[in-house]
């Protein structure tokens, strides 16, 4: 805590400052007990407190003639930034990535917002957030910390995540003292999607036989995880298509 020094010094210098308080019990100033005195600055660090309690605090001032009477009193939250959210992590729901982490301990004032960043596909390692879907601030993202992201977001810009990305993120949690550090990195979630269709099929002619033809084609873009295997139709003389293998 800190202040400053009444206007009139009383024609002779302050020689210290005594501080009162109310160990955190509210009530009548009459109950307050003195917290420190002979106290040469104009600050003061109180510890020893509980978190999340409110003290009130006075200050009086003493010179060569005697002691002022206290000041106003004046209530404190014994409080400091948040913690860093705990268990970051993302999951895959349909089309869309689900975001969650835990709140951690507010550090005596309440978490009032989050900042959720997600890794974008650049080798900076660059984290940026997605407000549309993500808005930390909002209600309903702070109260139930978590938000759904749809893919086709985190395959635009500025994230333009290939398929097959690990959606990894960030959170730092804020009340009115500041922003916590940010949170280990959180992930879980695999953008994948099916195959393209595979290209240039065609018969390979080195292969035919009386009975038998032989075709080729070339693997589409796999979707981010390896193909497994593939199916051949086949329809005879224009006929009816069948599954072949």
């Amino acid at each position: 805590m800190t202040w400053q020094a009444g206007d009139e010094t009383g024609g002779t210098p302050v020689i210290d400052y005594t501080i009162a308080y109310d160990q955190g019990l509210g009530g009548d100033v009459s109950t307050f007990i003195t917290l420190v005195s002979e106290v040469k600055v104009t600050s003061y660090t109180a510890r020893g407190l509980t978190t999340g309690t409110t003290y009130r605090f006075m200050v009086l001032a003493r010179n060569a003639y005697g002691q002022s009477v206290y000041c106003t009193p004046v209530p404190i939250l014994a409080a400091q930034i948040p913690e860093a959210p705990i268990s970051p992590q993302t999951e895959i729901s349909g089309p869309n990535v689900v975001l969650s982490w835990t709140a951690p301990p507010t550090g005596g004032s309440p978490i009032t917002g989050y900042i959720v960043t997600i890794k974008t596909s650049d080798a900076t390692s660059t984290f940026l957030t997605e407000l549309v879907h993500c808005d930390g601030a909002s209600t309903a993202v702070r109260t139930s910390t978590t938000c759904t992201v749809p893919i086709l977001s985190l395959r635009s810009q500025p994230f333009n995540l290939p398929w097959g990305s690990s959606i990894q993120i960030q959170v730092v949690a804020y009340n009115i003292y500041g922003n916590s550090v940010s949170s280990v990195i959180g992930n879980g979630a695999i953008i994948l999607t099916v195959p393209d269709a595979p290209t240039s099929l065609a018969e390979n002619t080195s292969l035919r036989g009386v009975r038998q033809l032989s075709v080729t084609w070339s693997q589409g873009y796999a979707g981010g995880t390896p193909v497994i295997d593939y199916t051949i139709s086949w329809a005879e003389n224009m006929g009816t298509i069948q599954i072949l293998a």
